[in-house]
């Protein structure tokens, strides 16, 4: 008689209903399942077989989450490290860029031409006078 009236005492406790001793309400379903939650979790049922064994599910889902979650972080990490030695190169080849172009810009003035062809003896020189002269109509017509 007695695990009889401790079971309707729990179950109007869980659902919200009133205690037998003092007439109040209880808290709702929702909170005494928090509640009882809070409470395994302090004192370490938690981690017991049963608890597992009762949220097996609940439990192989929470892993695939994590090890979802630690291989999107090595996935990001790993792209993440991948996109910076990218960006570094692309500041490097920019920089030999300029240089060669700079470089370039030099070596093609007509002097350093000229001084290069008489490094090498080649007798080529620029003409002093332009190949053809232009005829200048009047404006008087």
């Amino acid at each position: 008689m007695d695990e009889n009236r401790e079971e309707q005492e729990i179950e109007k406790t869980e659902t919200g209903g009133t205690t037998p001793d003092t007439g109040e309400t209880s808290l709702p379903g929702y909170q005494t399942r928090i509640v009882f939650f809070l409470k395994e979790l302090f004192e370490g049922e938690i981690v017991s077989f049963d608890f597992i064994y009762r949220k097996w599910k609940a439990c192989l889902i929470l892993l695939i989450l994590l090890f979802c979650y630690i291989g999107n972080r090595y996935n990001c990490h790993r792209k993440m490290a991948e996109i910076e030695r990218l960006r570094t190169r692309e500041t490097e080849l920019r920089y030999e860029a300029t240089t060669l172009s700079s470089e370039l810009t030099g070596v093609s003035r007509p002097s350093q031409i000229e001084k290069l062809f008489e490094e090498k003896g080649i007798d080529i020189h620029s003409p002093k006078t332009p190949s053809y002269k232009l005829k200048r109509k009047s404006y008087e017509e």
